[in-house]
């Protein structure tokens, strides 16, 4: 049996529209912003109230300045990586930056569902669970598999999946 394969699809390029419908051209490059370091699909975007935005793949968080520029300020030079799957990325009302997801199910094993929350800089908030980290197994009668991910309003993280 020969070993799966891996497939890599670049990030496509995104545009920001200004108020009247045209493109931004102080976003990106005339209002494009073409990342090709990021090799995976996006999974959630999230904007900050300082007009910074966090763009979520399946293994990785990444934010960028209004302009469209990486900040490398953030997390270790622009990224987080929570170490599971995301399936979900959301700011609530004081800044924190929160996602959830899993690993394992399907065809893995020991199913887990996950979810993080970091300060603005990228730092796991350790007033969340004292790690900033909470991994659990959900019981059933087969192996469930996180799914997606939302924040509620009072800051409270849903993941929910299926089997």
């Amino acid at each position: 049996m020969s070993p799966p394969r891996t497939l890599v699809e670049h990030l496509e390029p995104r545009r920001l529209l200004a108020a009247a419908g045209d493109l931004d051209p102080s976003f990106g490059v005339d209002g494009v912003l073409v990342y090709s370091d990021i090799a995976a699909p996006a999974v959630g975007v999230a904007t900050q109230s300082d007009g910074k935005f966090l763009v979520a793949t399946g293994t990785t968080i990444y934010r960028f300045r209004p302009d469209g520029s990486l900040d490398k300020s953030f997390g270790h030079r622009g990224r987080v990586t929570p170490g599971f799957g995301i399936f979900g990325l959301g700011v609530d009302h004081q800044g924190r930056i929160t996602v959830g997801g899993g690993s394992g199910g399907r065809h893995g094993r020991n199913p887990q569902w996950a979810a993080a929350r970091y300060t603005t800089t990228g730092a796991p908030d350790t007033s969340f669970n004292g790690t900033g980290l909470v991994v659990t197994h959900v019981n059933g009668p087969d192996e469930v598999t996180a799914s997606v991910m939302a924040l509620q309003p009072d800051g409270k993280i849903l993941v929910g999946g299926t089997r």
